[in-house]
């Protein structure tokens, strides 16, 4: 049996999921294999009702620890934290806040319940899981302890799966270690030159990388860049929260908070760069959110002389191009990261990112006490990232033929077989399909558009599925 979180019916998760199915059978050497669409119980399990009371009166939801919360060894506590901030009004106030941790914790306990009886019921094989980070983190967690394999996809990996019945993979029930980028290449020198082109491109023209191509960049005048020893750099506040693992921040905010108060005591000059993406308009209602979040953070030093927030978008390498050498840049887990170290910046960052241990790209923290010590670090003692490490990262998520625009990406591949030499207007037929609330019609909307090449696009996708 292969279940999924997704319907196959479900544009555009019908491809990934059927693509999962075939990669299933060809693993395991089946003929067949059936498919089920996985649906939460109504109710978790008395035994975690139990659990979840608990847990409210030893006053576990109130403590520090709370994101490595688990129940009978599934991990639930930081998917239920990604879940929660992903609500604007977890922002507002702290009742807010519980009000919707507790709710998710009680949801959380309806996916393990419903897995369990899925356990029960079928002889599972596969499983396909989509949005880890989030409250789906919990069936990756589950579904991990039971040794299936596990079909997921998100940035900066395509789609892959983790065949847990190989004990060499137990370091990967950790879903942020499936996640992560790491060495298991070797470029050559024609893919270095390929590598370096592309960073120069990247780096100095606006609106290169697909998804920014709306971002509407503004100048900046009359600022002294030289001026500033750190400059910090912002993240979503909404989005993405925890998804490559816990290093003492709950959120973003809380981290950017915590930097400035640190780097406030030094009586330094700081620069706050605001993401780009806190003022798109196209991308539904979570970078207006996130705009709302970080005007709350200007307003808080508005008053402070050392610290200069830069609420408007910005090209990055405007900045670059002005400050000094000797600028510290700090974000928590940015491919900005890449870009600093590029030009041959000191950075900081939290290894909570999307890279492993391997690569020498930034100095590196754990927990808040090694950050504290970072931020607290002369210039000098910093080290400088290993620009063979930064081209590696860069050709992965961008070049290789497994990254979002190579030949490989899932996405891709559907396109490239029908013939789109568009990637603006495949995303438009997606969206088609995706306003068409009709399963049926969307079907036979997507078969007309397919011309008879579902089977063979199917096949590409599956033979694309990198297994760890």
């Amino acid at each position: 049996m292969f279940i999924s979180t997704r319907d196959y019916n479900h544009i555009p998760y019908r491809h990934i999921i059927l693509a999962s199915v075939s990669k299933t059978k060809k693993l395991l050497n089946l003929s067949k294999i059936n498919f089920v669409y996985f649906k939460p119980s109504k109710t978790p399990s008395v035994k975690y009702l139990f659990f979840l009371i608990k847990l409210i009166l030893n006053g576990s939801l109130f403590s520090n620890n709370r994101a490595n919360i688990k129940y009978e060894n599934v991990k639930i506590g930081r998917f239920v934290l990604a879940e929660t901030y992903k609500n604007y009004d977890s922002y507002l106030s702290r009742i807010k806040f519980y009000f919707y941790f507790i709710k998710n914790l009680y949801r959380a306990g309806k996916l393990i319940y419903s897995a369990e009886n899925y356990e029960k019921l079928f002889k599972i094989k596969g499983v396909y899981i989509d949005h880890c980070g989030y409250l789906n983190g919990v069936l990756y967690s589950f579904f991990s302890l039971k040794k299936r394999i596990i079909y997921t996809n998100n940035y900066p990996s395509n789609l892959y799966c983790v065949n847990f019945n190989n004990k060499k993979n137990k370091i990967y029930k950790k879903y942020e270690e499936s996640l992560k980028l790491k060495k298991n290449k070797t470029l050559t020198k024609k893919d270095l030159k390929i590598t370096n082109n592309f960073s120069k491109k990247m780096f100095t023209k606006k609106n290169f990388i697909p998804w920014m191509n709306s971002t509407k960049y503004q100048q900046v005048k009359n600022i002294n860049f030289k001026s500033f020893d750190y400059i910090v750099y912002s993240h979503s506040f909404t989005d993405g929260q925890l998804w490559y693992g816990y290093d003492g921040f709950e959120n973003t905010f809380d981290w950017l908070n915590f930097t400035l108060r640190e780097l406030e005591k030094k009586g330094k000059r700081i620069l706050v760069k605001a993401h780009p993406n806190f003022y798109r308009t196209a991308y539904g209602i979570q970078d207006i959110w996130d705009n709302k979040i970080f005007s709350v953070l200007e307003k808080k030093y508005k008053n402070n002389s050392n610290i200069y927030i830069l609420n408007k978008p910005v090209f990055n390498n405007d900045i670059l191009k002005k400050i000094s050498k000797e600028t510290i840049l700090i974000s928590h887990h940015g491919t900005v990261l890449l870009e600093a170290s590029y030009y041959g910046y000191k950075s900081i960052c939290s290894y909570c990112t999307f890279f492993n241990k391997q690569f020498k790209v930034s100095n590196i923290w754990k927990n808040k006490n090694e950050y504290k010590s970072l931020l607290n670090m002369d210039f000098k003692k910093l080290n400088y990232s290993n620009k063979n490490d930064i081209l590696y990262l860069i050709y992965m998520i961008f070049i290789d033929e497994r990254s979002y625009s190579g030949k490989k990406f899932w996405s891709n591949i559907i396109r490239n077989t029908i013939g789109f030499k568009s990637t603006h207007k495949w995303h438009k037929k997606i969206e088609v399909f995706s306003n068409t609330k009709n399963p049926e019609e969307r079907i036979n909307l997507l078969k007309k558009l397919l011309k008879n090449k579902e089977d063979l696009i199917i096949g590409k996708i599956s033979n694309s599925i990198r297994v760890i």
